[in-house]
């Protein structure tokens, strides 16, 4: 029987950028050959040709790679004009799951990505690679910066790509800026509010903090809580309200708007790495008016007063709101787009990663599957809230291993599991997507697969990740 997981289809667009040149021209594969159906040759390939002699900078999905002139070389050392430069990306966990690609180290480590991509170069249909000493870098796109990420480089092992060579990145300002937020966070924030972000201590939790307030009111209120109570501004007032009437200590002069910015920026950046969108402020757009009904008699609000609140409320809905999404509660605000900057001197696979800790792990382990000699087997699990994609395969006890080298794997206990099965033979496609959680007394998991088409099961697959995106 074959186990195996489907990704959905993403059309990727290609924007191409040449200093003082002209446009050059972008092609897309769209001739897919008979492949595995989770490999990389189901990723869409875009080739460019380019002008060697001056500076260009292609961009693709949101990935920009920067070529400097002359950056390449042929075989006798010479620069050559022509170059046709080939990429592929799995920027996201359906493209990474199309691509059949695991996020695990040479070392049997499970890692968690934050993007893949694929560039080569030719010049007169040989390879060529950039010289040693080029200053050739790739800029990642991500809505997540986290300071302990590296670049991977992927290597061939038995037909699949594993990454290895860990390499530092140059993102040394947006580093230091999150670092500062942290500090700061711990400096004058910590006494309060809890480090882990999605709980409450002596001061409400901060998680999602950014999607239901903006900058401006953040740091209003951070740099000074009491004048906004006393300027009856609504969302002020409910959070005094909620915690018994004690006012926020006012944040230090000494610290400047950009750095209480800072903070909110490392804050964020948290939020979206634990990924749990359900967690809210106690007071919110939606629920302000109901909460602070229940204590008007404390505050004896005029009609003028009142006026002043729901003002604020109307302008929070038509300034911050988000007005496609299906959360009445949610209030969103642009996210500020980071670039996971590297250096990439060497062609080929690259992987952005970091180790994953988990507070406590365990196995996975299938009730008993039945296997057909005529069927090609294949299964992945992921972790989508921390975008990582394993293959996988049942050992002779049923427990889950890495198909690269059988160790088991440790997942983590008590976060969303999708564990994505295939199963393919001449006549019929049977499979099976499954969410699940693993807990310290989890049963042996039974996969119960049933007759579907590519699409159905691309469609099924889409919209479960899609809360995860």
């Amino acid at each position: 029987m074959r186990l195996n997981i489907i990704l959905c289809f993403f059309p990727l667009i290609m924007i191409f950028i040449s200093c003082n040149s002209d446009t050059p021209r972008s092609e897309t594969n769209d001739n897919k050959k008979e492949t595995t159906f989770f490999s990389p040759d189901q990723l869409p390939i875009y080739t460019f040709e380019i002008d060697n002699t001056k500076d260009t900078i292609l961009e693709q999905n949101g990935l920009r790679l920067h070529l400097p002139k002359n950056s390449f070389l042929d075989q006798n050392g010479k620069p050559v004009q022509l170059i046709t430069i080939t990429v592929k990306t799995a920027l996201t966990l359906e493209d990474m799951i199309k691509g059949g690609l695991s996020t695990i180290d040479d070392q049997g480590r499970v890692l968690s990505s934050g993007g893949m991509f694929y560039w080569d170069a030719k010049s007169a249909g040989q390879f060529v690679k950039p010289k040693e000493e080029a200053a050739v870098f790739a800029e990642v796109p991500t809505d997540v910066f986290q300071v302990d990420m590296r670049a991977f480089s992927g290597k061939l092992v038995n037909g699949n790509i594993v990454w290895t060579n860990p390499q530092d990145f140059r993102n040394q300002v947006a580093i230091d800026s999150l670092k500062l937020g942290k500090a700061l966070f711990l400096q004058y924030c910590a006494a309060c509010h809890s480090q882990k972000i999605e709980f409450n201590m002596t001061g409400p939790r901060l998680i999602n903090i950014t999607k239901h307030r903006s900058r401006d009111w953040l740091i209003r209120f951070t740099r000074n809580s009491s004048k906004m109570v006393k300027e009856e501004d609504p969302f002020a007032r409910c959070v005094y309200a909620e915690y018994n009437n004690q006012l926020m200590t006012s944040m230090s002069e000494d610290v400047s708007d950009a750095e209480i910015n800072a903070i909110y920026d490392w804050i964020e950046s948290e939020s979206k790495w634990i990924n749990k969108p359900d967690l809210k402020p106690t007071c919110t757009a939606d629920n302000v008016e109901q909460r602070l009904s229940t204590i008007d008699s404390l505050y004896k609000i005029q009609d003028s007063q009142r006026r002043i609140y729901q003002d604020s409320l109307a302008e929070a809905r038509d300034s911050y709101g988000n007005g496609n999404s299906t959360d009445t509660n949610l209030v969103v605000l642009p996210a500020p787009k980071y670039y996971q900057i590297l250096m990439a001197n060497q062609v080929g696979w690259i992987n952005i990663d970091k180790w994953p800790k988990f507070s406590s792990t365990e196995n996975l382990v299938l009730a008993e599957i039945q296997s057909k000699k005529d069927l090609f087997v294949q299964m992945f699990v992921i972790v989508p809230n921390r975008k990582i994609v394993l293959r996988v395969t049942p050992n002779s006890e049923n427990v889950l291993v890495d198909i690269f080298n059988q160790k088991e794997i440790e997942l983590p206990v008590d976060e969303d599991i999708i564990l994505i099965s295939r199963v393919e033979g001449e006549q019929k496609l049977e499979a099976a997507i499954d969410k699940l959680t693993i807990t310290r007394d989890s049963e042996p998991h039974k996969i119960e697969l049933k007759k579907i088409t590519d699409k159905q099961f691309n469609q099924k697959l889409k919209k479960l990740l899609a809360k995860y995106s």
